[in-house]
Parts: C-alpha cells; structure tokens; sequence
C-alpha cells in the first residue's frame, strides 16, 4: 500500500521502523551522468546477513539475477564472499536491524564491471533487479576506479584485468 500525505508537521516518526522523512523529489536534484568505459571497473558492494553456505548461494542467486542487466554492458566478476570488515560490524551492531537471524555473520559480496555505460544508470538498474529478486541485504554501495585507480581495482577483480580479445 502507497499513501501520500500532505502535511506541515515536521516530526512524522517512523513507520515499519524506518523514519520518515519530509521533503519533495525537488529538494535533490538528480545524480548526473557518471559515464564509465572498459578502461574503467565499477564495483557493487552488497552486505547481508547469512551463513557461509547461505552466503554463497547469495552469490550464486545474485549472479543469474544482474546478469540480464550487465550483459548488455560488457563483462563482470562477482568475487567469493568475505566477513565484513570490523568496523561494518561494529556500525550495524550500533544500528541493529531485526533481519539477522542467530548463527549468521555480516558479509560482503562484491561485484566488478568493465564495459560502457552510465554508473549511475546502471546501480539503479542493479539495485532494482536485486530488489525486485527479494534478495535482502543491508547496504549497497558503488565505487568506479579510474583515472590512475584502475590498478588497484585489476589487484582485485583478476578476470577483469585484460581487455577481451587482446
């Protein structure tokens, strides 16, 4: 259910346990272009809640679900989930959300793209899909290595690191 409510109350709460904010889609103007080519890696970052076995069918189920999105864009590597870092866990468990269920850690699957395309325009895309999949997750971030960061990105995604066909 979608309800709008105009109102001039500043203190609106939460609801489902997410506060609410006031504000129009005028109050932020959109992201501009961010055009990305295959000099370039974008990454996807996903943080969920699950088992080392459910973490790997994470990764499994994420790839079939972006890659209808990413094909058109040129190639990606999703890399092995890893147990987030300290200082993620700590912030989550400072923000508790009610989705981790007892036995399950905080990881982070990270995706790398190369191809051509607009970063923002394809992180929505890859949000949506994902979103419209029901696989949860806690954050989604987006990073795009170029000018002279491309390096470190290759370090990390190795099946990115040669341009195909040469």
């Amino acid at each position: 259910m979608l309800c709008l409510v105009e109102t001039t109350a500043s203190d609106l709460g939460t609801v489902g346990g997410t506060d609410v904010y006031a504000g129009t889609v005028w109050d932020t103007p959109p992201d501009p272009p961010d055009p990305f080519d295959e000099a370039d890696v974008l990454e996807f970052g996903f943080q969920i809640y699950a088992t080392q076995g459910e973490a790997a069918d994470y990764v499994s189920a994420l790839d079939q679900v972006i890659a209808p999105v990413l094909a058109g864009i040129g190639r990606w590597q999703i890399l092995d989930p890893a147990l987030a870092s300290e200082n993620a866990v700590r912030f989550h468990q400072q923000h508790p959300r009610p989705r981790q269920q007892p036995g399950q850690q905080l990881w982070d699957v990270f995706v790398g793209v190369r191809g051509v395309g607009d970063a923002m325009v394809l992180g929505e895309e890859v949000f949506h899909a994902v979103e419209r999949a029901g696989m949860l997750f806690e954050q989604m971030s987006q990073i795009l290595y170029h000018n002279g960061y491309q390096e470190a990105a290759f370090e990390k995604y190795q099946e990115l690191a040669d341009f195909p066909n040469g």
